[in-house]
């Protein structure tokens, strides 16, 4: 029979990838890996280190609307020290809906942000970063798409709700 040797996990841990969701939101939300948190989005999103100096993670679970809406769960979700909400979500194979999902999720947490009462100016902006390992977009080798709301003639209409997309399948 062969001698099983115990293993010191503090010498040789075991890695797990950061592309399998439950790995990311872990690895995220652990308090001890906010400086990597906090370098991974100012690398990828538009943040200077002021907007990142606090990062607050808030519950997974989005606010129903009304006692029918659909539950929702994000992988995780950040508050900026600038008021700016980030929804993070790997998702390594982009399905025919996920599209529309990505825009619900965004829709519902610019939305859940005002009280009765308050102004719309009041509203923050709400960024979603996919992180996927299969091409949303089949045109362009784009690692990093953002997609905000345009008019026809290019004019943003507004920045409250971005989108962004990191396309790991395209990087070399």
């Amino acid at each position: 029979m062969a001698e099983i040797k115990e293993q010191n996990l503090t010498e040789n841990p075991a890695l797990l990838p950061l592309h399998i969701d439950i790995v990311f939101k872990m690895f995220f939300e652990n308090p001890r890996n906010i400086i990597q948190l906090r370098h991974f989005l100012k690398a990828t999103l538009d943040f200077c280190d002021e907007d990142l100096s606090e990062i607050k993670v808030l519950k997974s679970e989005l606010l129903r609307d009304q006692t029918n809406d659909k539950g929702l769960t994000v992988d995780l979700l950040l508050k900026s020290n600038s008021g700016d909400f980030i929804h993070l979500e790997m998702q390594q194979d982009p399905r025919k809906y996920f599209r529309g999902r990505t825009q619900i999720y965004n829709a519902r947490i610019a939305g859940g942000q005002l009280k009765i009462g308050e102004d719309y100016c009041e509203v923050k902006r709400t960024i979603s970063l996919i992180i996927t390992g299969k091409r949303m977009f089949t045109d362009g080798d784009e690692y990093h798409e953002k997609i905000v709301m345009r008019r026809e003639n290019g004019e943003i209409f507004t920045d409250v709700q971005e989108i962004n997309v990191l396309d790991l399948s395209k990087l070399k």
